[in-house]
């Protein structure tokens, strides 16, 4: 099976031309999302196709020409473009429909581009592209001159546009005859199916701030965390509402907005589930608790209070936080140290040594095709769960995988009906096996917490 890939287009400028102010973390935001996407790639089935710009390469006419990475993309690839940088709004003339006679921009490093340029390049990439994924992220401000603020001493970042079209036939895709004019000659862009993902609403500035030594936009900050801290495939609309609570704890009057534009699914999985959630483990500040909180749970062990409670240590630091509430899915403690003063802005990783939960033996049926056993059992370490043991004991194992050419499913040794609804997998692909390795893993958890295995 060939490797699909991720066609990563990010643009990133902290120096502009014109008089328009300099930024100070948008580079350090694309440095950090590309290394995240690099990471979550790693060891999986997609590869890693970036293409970067930075600050004077990011000029109007080579960010348009960058699309071209996008042409190599096939069925089942995913296209990301990522921008950090100055937005603006800059005037529509007479001639683009819009309901204040002004449009949204991006600040180039030289010029603006038009949201209807923006429109139609994406457009462009997505029109003959069937099973391709296209995510756009912009951690920018479209709300009137506004764009990204450095909160510390209160210090306003704004910008007023720089160069831009001043006439319909000067904006990018009137020579293909890409924009449709009404009865008014008001002229509309075409839009290609993607989901998009802002650092804030119109109404409100995209903000950036100190994190640990370094300036970051709260919002990449923020999205690159969520994402690190599930162990899980996130939909588009559970990490909006994650990155917009982690937002609330670092600036204020900041909310991400997300579109789903052409029939695009808001409810698919980040990147369209192309990769996979890496178990990384973080203490962070939940100012709504108003305490520090572990992204793990009862359903990654976590115990705390019995014989062998979980071991959570700071992974730079010989600093110990301590469990004293599990939920389901996080937990809340303290640092153990007296000379310690953790930074509530900061996101600690941390080491996680599950306490002493029960893992229950699992076993492939002697009827399992060996291609698709072999395959189960080749991402079973990728799923990284909790309580399940694999074993070729059949006697001992206490559950059964069976196979088929559709579907696979889990049986409890002496029944004869499946433990859950068999999951279906024709080619038994990295996401296939994820979903039902987490399901197996679930009904593991249940007979963990059924029978008091581990007691808290």
């Amino acid at each position: 099976m060939s490797k699909k890939s991720i066609h990563a287009l990010l643009i990133a400028i902290n120096e502009y031309t014109d008089g328009v102010r300099p930024l100070n973390g948008c580079l350090n935001d694309m440095y950090a999302f590309r290394d995240y996407l690099m990471r979550q790639c790693k060891g999986d089935e997609f590869v890693f196709n970036p293409l970067v710009l930075e600050n004077d390469k990011a000029k109007r006419a080579a960010v348009i020409e960058s699309f071209a990475h996008f042409q190599s993309a096939t069925e089942g690839d995913v296209c990301v473009l990522y921008f950090s940088g100055h937005g603006s709004r800059i005037p529509t003339t007479h001639f683009w429909e819009a309901h204040d006679d002004k449009i949204e921009a991006i600040v180039c490093h030289d010029a603006c581009l038009a949201d209807k340029e923006l429109s139609c390049l994406i457009y462009e990439a997505t029109k003959e592209k069937q099973g391709v994924h296209f995510l756009a992220v912009m951690d920018c401000c479209h709300s009137g001159s506004n764009t990204r603020v450095h909160i510390e001493g209160e210090t306003e970042r704004t910008s007023k546009p720089n160069r831009y079209p001043e006439t319909i036939q000067d904006y990018y895709g009137y020579e293909k005859n890409y924009y449709i004019a009404d009865g008014a000659g008001k002229y509309s862009a075409p839009k290609g199916q993607h989901v998009n993902f802002g650092a804030c609403r119109n109404t409100q500035t995209a903000k950036e701030t100190i994190i640990g030594a370094d300036f970051r936009g709260a919002f990449t900050s923020s999205l690159i965390e969520a994402l690190d801290t599930s162990h899980a495939p996130l939909s588009y609309i559970d990490l909006e509402r994650r990155v917009g609570q982690k937002i609330e704890n670092r600036v204020a009057d900041q909310r991400p907005q997300l579109d789903a534009v052409n029939g695009a699914n808001a409810q698919m999985s980040f990147l369209g589930g192309a990769v996979l959630p890496k178990n990384r483990y973080f203490v962070a500040w939940n100012k709504a608790a108003n305490n520090w909180e572990l992204n793990a749970g009862l359903y990654h062990g976590i115990t705390f209070g019995n014989k062998t409670p979980s071991v959570i240590k700071e992974k730079n630091q010989d600093i110990y936080f301590d469990i004293h509430q599990v939920a389901p899915d996080s937990s809340l403690g303290t640092w153990r140290s007296d000379v310690f003063l953790p930074n509530k802005k900061v996101q600690y990783e941390v080491s996680v040594q599950v306490g002493g939960a029960q893992s229950r033996l699992v076993t492939f049926s002697p009827d399992c095709e060996a291609e698709r056993k072999d395959r189960l059992e080749l991402f079973f370490p990728k799923a990284q769960t909790t309580y399940i043991q694999l074993t070729d004991n059949v006697d001992e194992a206490s559950f059964f995988i069976h196979t088929n050419n559709n579907s696979i499913w889990l049986r409890k040794k002496g029944e004869d009906v499946p433990t859950f609804y068999p999951t279906p997998a024709e080619e038994i692909s990295l996401a296939e096996s994820f979903d039902f390795w987490k399901k197996v893993d679930n009904v593991m958890l249940w007979h963990h917490l059924k029978n008091l295995d581990n007691p808290v």
